[in-house]
């Protein structure tokens, strides 16, 4: 484990299933399939997946109607996702997670054509999310490998199947985080599949270009470093170092 600065450590084995870099816009723009695959002039390593789709039912006569909200890409080795939305990006990286900087760079330079192609007039959220997964043999006690856990008292009951919880945290510079905690049991090996999902965001922004964006991301990526190291034991550090 080689440390960068006091909030930022690097894994030789990190637990990360998927990191997103998301921003929400307005956009006064007509959404259109054209527009998308103008985005896709800039961003030619990636190909069309599927269209995404909205469906809204009328409770009066219970007709379905079905919009096209976005696109769906995806990169030639499958390891990387983007989604261009009507109303936003997003750009996911799946295991293996090689780096911030490496994605972040290619995360940007995709919003950057979406950027270029939409003009949108107003940025109003800015996110990050990372999917951690940890495989924690069955028998596991929580304390043992996360600071952030559910206590409950052991009279009530000796054993549990499945933990899960959700936390809306405030932090400093408005920003804001989602800790969601889910495990369930792998029935092949018996042991516990331990997801642990940060989601870090600067909501209600009204930026205008992306002048701020940098700032705003680093901001966010501190908060999301800080969250897990603080969260988890070193016992669940030596599985990943």
């Amino acid at each position: 484990m080689v440390s960068e600065n006091n909030s930022i450590k690097k894994y030789s084995k990190p637990p990360i299933q998927e990191a997103v870099f998301d921003l929400r816009t307005q956009n006064e723009v007509t959404f259109s399939e054209q527009l998308f695959k103008n985005f896709l002039d800039k961003a030619s390593e990636y190909s069309l997946q599927e269209p995404l789709r909205n469906i809204n039912i009328n409770a009066d006569d219970m007709t379905k109607n079905i919009e096209i909200i976005g696109y769906r890409c995806i990169s030639a080795d499958q390891k990387q996702i983007v989604q261009f939305k009507k109303n936003g990006f997003s750009f996911s990286r799946l295991t293996i997670y090689d780096g911030w900087d490496k994605n972040y760079k290619e995360a940007l330079k995709l919003w950057k054509h979406y950027y270029e192609v939409v003009k949108p007039t107003v940025i109003t959220r800015v996110a990050t999310r990372f999917i951690n997964k940890f495989e924690i043999p069955y028998t596991f006690k929580p304390e043992e490998y996360f600071k952030t856990y559910i206590q409950y008292d052991k009279s009530i009951s000796l054993v549990w199947n499945q933990m899960s919880y959700r936390l809306l945290l405030p932090h400093s510079n408005g920003i804001k985080s989602h800790i969601i905690f889910d495990n369930n049991v792998n029935q092949s090996s018996q042991n516990v599949n331990v997801l642990f999902d940060i989601d870090v965001f600067s909501d209600n922004l009204g930026l205008t270009d992306n002048s701020n964006l940098e700032s705003i991301f680093n901001q966010v990526r501190i908060v999301k470093n800080d969250i897990f190291e603080k969260s988890i034991t070193d016992k669940t550090r030596k599985m990943i170092t």
